[in-house]
């Protein structure tokens, strides 16, 4: 049994309190990936977990084991660094093994391990390499078989994929989500860019100065943002926000007034409704299209804008749109050309509107899932 609970943890260097009030489960063979901005408290939290960090309160358990007082070394746990703290005199192979020789394991236990890590993540043929000799790639792969011949109860990640390009960063993430699915060990993975963790996790955590955001599957943050900081954080391109005050027209009919101009304030939103609330208003790029049949649609509403500038991405083009006071980002098919200036009609995808108070900077919807599970 391999499940992770934190409860009601504080952690404070100095006056400074960098995480309040943590309570998180993570299930037997879960990943769970902690996602968040530099200094919102994560990496803290996996320290914490790993022994090497003591909170100021609160308790930790592995299993059915509180393990608060106990050293790095008898929680069975193993951790990958963004470092990939290598031994520059040592063969991949001795990397590998020094932790079980350090244990006086039997040589032959020793080896059956390390070609069993070596293996699976594709370094058999590098074994008598030393660190120089391999990529980053290659030398995050030895940090990740070295972790993983000591069978530990759970895999801590932090950053490990920092220092790589974007394509081996892209590689990697596919080896450690395959590395997940055969092992099934559980996994807690520290990052703060979000296509590793919508890519990596099972469920995400996102922190914001110390607390949680929200908790919830990939899917779930992005299409159901509990809050403004979420709607903001998950997402790229990022999500478009502009300022809005809901009023309530004759037959009880709710709208979003924006910019000098009107939209329609879709059901769901209704029961949080107030007059005059000021809000903000969240749509995705992908969300707001410019093709002509958009317009057969009924939860399609038409904006008329003019056209800023457009960017092209290749398969794609961004586009900046503008009318009244709001300036929006929509994606268009990449073969379509938009001269600045010019007006454009486009229409926006009202099932996928994002309503939050503006005051608080929660949903109107309701669906809050910012509690730990």
């Amino acid at each position: 049994m391999s499940r992770v609970q934190y409860k009601n943890i504080r952690k404070s260097f100095g006056d400074t309190e960098v995480v309040r009030d943590f309570s998180m489960t993570i299930e037997d063979g879960e990943f769970m990936v902690l996602l968040g901005e530099s200094g919102c408290g994560k990496s803290t939290l996996l320290r914490i977990l790993a022994g090497l960090e003591t909170q100021t309160s609160g308790d930790i358990y592995i299993g059915e084991r509180c393990v608060n007082g106990l050293d790095a070394k008898d929680r069975n746990l193993a951790m990958v660094f963004q470092s990939y703290a290598l031994y520059p005199h040592m063969t991949v192979y001795e990397n590998i093994a020094f932790a079980l020789k350090m244990k006086k394991l039997p040589r032959t236990e020793i080896d059956e391990k390390v070609q069993w890590a070596a293996k699976m993540l594709k370094l058999d043929t590098l074994l008598d390499r030393k660190p120089k000799a391999l990529s980053g790639g290659q030398r995050q792969r030895v940090a990740m078989g070295r972790a993983m011949v000591r069978t530990p109860e759970v895999f801590l990640f932090d950053e490990p994929l920092s220092n790589l390009d974007a394509k081996l960063r892209t590689e990697m993430r596919h080896e450690i989500k395959s590395l997940h699915r055969k092992l099934g060990t559980t996994t807690i993975y520290v990052t703060h860019d979000q296509v590793e963790a919508m890519t990596l996790a099972d469920r995400i955590v996102i922190m914001n100065k110390g607390v949680i955001s929200q908790v919830g599957t990939p899917e779930e943050v992005f299409h159901h943002p509990a809050n403004l900081f979420v709607a903001q954080f998950i997402g790229s391109p990022a999500m478009n926000i502009f300022d809005g005050v809901l009023t309530r027209q004759a037959g009880n009919q709710w709208v979003i007034e924006s910019g000098g101009s009107t939209l329609p304030l879709p059901p769901r939103f209704h029961a949080q409704a107030t007059e005059t609330l000021a809000v903000k208003v969240g749509i995705r790029p992908s969300d707001i299209h410019v093709l002509e049949g958009a317009s057969h649609a009924e939860h399609l509403h038409p904006v008329d804008f003019k056209v800023e500038d457009q960017e092209l991405l290749g398969a794609a083009i961004n586009l900046t749109l503008h009318t009244g006071d709001v300036t929006l980002l929509a994606e268009a098919p990449g073969d379509m050309k938009f001269a600045p200036g010019t007006a454009q009609r486009a229409w926006l995808n009202l099932d996928a509107l994002h309503v939050f108070d503006a005051r608080t900077g929660e949903t109107l919807s309701g669906r809050n899932t910012a509690a730990a599970a």
